[in-house]
């Protein structure tokens, strides 16, 4: 009689900003007979849109938790998996996960679908066209900018007065002064 499989999720700390690469590695081992205890290998990915400075839009997928992807592994045993080590850009097993916290790592990328990231970075004095709205083609100055909300708030010169003024950071454009 057959024993009951069991499966555990374990944590594997990687080569920050190589998770896909190691994914893709341990599914080429796995098809060239190594790993087969490995079931799922999940790597929590957001999609963002890179702003360079002068506004060109990148889109690229990104690991929501840089560094860490998550195996599925069944009747798990160290040296069965000891080569995982030597995999190109894998650092160590770093313990194991719940199937909980699996879970809410799932819905929390499921509830980030359809909505846009960016990644762009302005400074408070930094020099911004504004390319959309009602203050289209108008320069500012940054006043502050908030990361979380994509929100950058910039001081406009309108008449001679100063305003402020709260954009979208994918509405305005770095510009050199």
């Amino acid at each position: 009689m057959e024993k009951n499989k069991k499966l555990e999720w374990f944590v594997l700390q990687v080569y920050a900003n190589s998770e896909l690469a190691v994914k893709r590695n341990i599914e080429a081992q796995q098809e060239a007979g190594f790993f087969h205890s490995i079931k799922d290998i999940y790597v929590p990915i957001e999609e963002v849109i890179s702003i360079s400075p002068k506004g060109k839009r990148t889109e690229l997928q990104k690991a929501m938790y840089a560094g860490y992807i998550y195996l599925q592994i069944e009747d798990y045993n160290p040296k069965k998996l000891q080569g995982l080590t030597a995999v190109s850009k894998v650092s160590k097993m770093v313990g194991q996960i719940s199937d909980e916290e699996i879970e809410k790592l799932k819905e929390k990328i499921a509830g980030t679908k359809g909505q846009t990231k960016f990644r762009v970075s302005y400074n408070e004095g930094d020099m911004v066209l504004i390319k959309e709205g009602a203050f289209m083609n108008f320069k500012g100055e940054v006043e502050e900018f908030i990361p979380e909300k994509n929100i950058v708030k910039v001081q406009v010169d309108i008449f001679g007065r100063k305003t402020d003024v709260e954009l979208s950071v994918q509405d305005v454009e770095a510009i050199e002064e």
